[in-house]
């Protein structure tokens, strides 16, 4: 298993090509467009710094749909070469960004609400191809971004990983429940 890691808060077209170079030669099936940010935690709007909402929309929004362009381009020749092959999209949005509103999250909730949708719309346009999609909508979750501990209510990114990835074949789902 290989894993190619790029940075997101650049949604630069050198950025995507680097990506692409560094599979080209690869087995690619799956993309799991892991990455997010949050506006710099739980702030009214008015207090969001103007570059913390440009970094956001460029890390949550821009870079994964440019990467997800390049990639089903990428899947749809590959299964004219090989058509029983089925590829998979995996995209993390937030249950925030399928939430009515969530105060003091504006900027991260609109960008995954964004993600969620995305998700839901590239699913039904990919529906007669061979790429599945898969939109993932976690909860507070343990991790580098939430800086919280695995608990009795907050599920580690394995739990969620896990739960996520028994749920292939659906589109749109909430990985845990805690």
């Amino acid at each position: 298993f290989e894993y190619v890691v790029s940075d997101a808060t650049d949604p630069s077209d050198e950025t995507i090509e680097a990506v692409m170079k560094a599979t080209a030669n690869k087995d690619v099936r799956v993309l799991v467009n892991n990455v997010g940010i949050h506006q710099g935690g739980p702030k009214p709007f008015d207090q969001v710094k103007y570059a913390k909402i440009t970094e956001s929309v460029n890390v949550n929004c821009l870079y994964p749909t440019l990467l997800t362009s390049r990639m089903v381009d990428y899947f749809l020749k590959r299964s004219q070469a090989e058509p029983r092959t089925r590829f998979l999209i995996i995209n993390l949005s937030s249950v925030v960004g399928c939430s009515q509103a969530v105060p003091r999250m504006s900027v991260y909730g609109a960008t995954k609400a964004f993600n969620h949708i995305f998700s839901l719309c590239l699913s039904a346009d990919l529906l007669q191809t061979s790429i599945d999609v898969l939109c993932v909508n976690p909860g507070l979750t343990a991790s580098n971004m939430t800086s919280v501990k695995a608990s009795m209510f907050v599920s580690s990114a394995e739990e969620c990983a896990e739960g996520a990835l028994n749920k292939v074949g659906l589109v749109d789902v909430i990985p845990h429940w805690k």
